[in-house]
C-alpha cells in the first residue's frame, strides 16, 4: 500500500494499519492505542480508532 492519503481520511493508510494492528495484536484498549500513537506524535481520538475498527477490521 502507498502512504498517500486515502479518500476521506485524515491519516495515511500506514497509520491506520499500525493502529489497528496494535489494537488486534495486543490486549490493548482503544485509549491505550491512542496513548501509544500520541507518544509517536500522532493525535487521534479513541472514537476515530473505533470508527477505523468498524470500517477496516
Amino acid at each position: 500500500m502507498s502512504d498517500r492519503k486515502p479518500y476521506r481520511h485524515r491519516f495515511p493508510l500506514s497509520v491506520i494499519r499500525y493502529a489497528l494492528w496494535l489494537y488486534h495484536r495486543f490486549p490493548l484498549s482503544q485509549r491505550d492505542v491512542q496513548e501509544l500513537l500520541h507518544e509517536r506524535g500522532i493525535q487521534v481520538s479513541h472514537e476515530t480508532l473505533r470508527q477505523w475498527n468498524i470500517k477496516f477490521a
